[in-house]
């Protein structure tokens, strides 16, 4: 049995498209002065059509990271224009001076310095550019103004960057979805989306030819056979395991194509026995029975 994800009604759909992009919530940016003494976007993304003046004798670049640079270079993008996240050496365009949005600056500066040292977590801001962080209720309502085209392909569940980047190696647009920051920038052509799946698919305006992904897998994973059963009957009390096992079928319904990732696991006696075995370990685990 096929089972597709349910898409949006259209009603539904144009009732979104025909609310204003100006009173949506503007995904994060950040600013920082270039080697040619002017200001480039270094992190996050900017709508394609917007009409800030920045440097025109580079393209936007991560190296070096913003979080590195001196914080009187750099600025967050706020509602009402960038703030900068120190006393600013040279004013950002639309530069804001309220108290609040230079605070938010300062502190997302700091956030991001301390998150660098460590791996990726779901409260970190934005890291690299080509970053879109959609944590903020309303921010996809604008996703139309930012991507030109649909992705060839998408890494559902994927912040480390492994398949996203390697796609756009091959000549693919292509996007990664997750709830955190990427572990590693976003190659040429491509895009990390921070927020939840469902909520991405839902607001994302095109279908996806090819998906893979990689749900998160503790619930149902066999780490120890010997607890394995345990934690799955705690698992089926509290009804994680039901839900591990709808997101997994919703997953298989999300592209045209789908490839799913997941070490031995309760799932298999759900929908079968995985079609490719990637790692002799994985036919190490002796797998409980469920009936146990």
């Amino acid at each position: 049995m096929e089972i597709s994800p349910p898409r949006p009604a259209l009603a539904q759909q144009e009732a979104e498209a025909a609310k204003s992009i100006a009173n949506a919530v503007l995904p994060p940016a950040v600013l920082s002065v270039c080697q040619h003494g002017a200001w480039q976007l270094s992190a996050g993304v900017l709508p394609l059509n917007h009409t800030l003046v920045l440097c025109t004798a580079c393209a936007p670049s991560a190296t070096p990271p913003w979080w590195t640079r001196d914080g009187s270079t750099c600025a967050v993008r706020c509602p009402h224009g960038f703030a900068p996240c120190a006393e600013a050496i040279l004013q950002p365009p639309a530069p804001c001076s309220r108290k609040a949005c230079l605070a938010i600056s300062s502190s997302t500066l700091l956030a991001a310095q301390s998150a660098s040292a460590k791996w990726p977590a779901k409260g970190d801001p934005v890291r690299w550019l080509g970053e879109f962080d959609s944590r903020t209720p309303g921010a996809l309502l604008s996703l139309e103004a930012y991507v030109a085209a649909p992705f060839s392909a998408v890494a559902l569940h994927e912040h480390t960057g492994a398949f996203r980047n390697e796609w756009a190696k091959a000549g693919f647009s292509a996007a990664s979805v997750a709830n955190r920051p990427s572990t590693t920038p976003p190659a040429k052509n491509s895009f990390h989306f921070i927020g939840d799946v469902e909520d991405w698919w839902r607001a994302y305006p095109w279908s996806i030819p090819m998906a893979t992904g990689n749900p998160d897998c503790h619930t149902a994973t066999i780490a120890a056979a010997n607890s394995a059963v345990a934690r799955w009957r705690g698992h089926m009390l509290s009804r994680k395991l039901e839900a591990a096992v709808v997101h997994f079928a919703w997953l298989l319904g999300a592209a045209d194509s789908v490839a799913l990732e997941q070490p031995p696991s309760f799932l298999e006696y759900v929908f079968g026995p995985p079609s490719v075995r990637t790692s002799l370990a994985c036919l190490l685990y002796t797998s409980p029975s469920p009936r146990d």
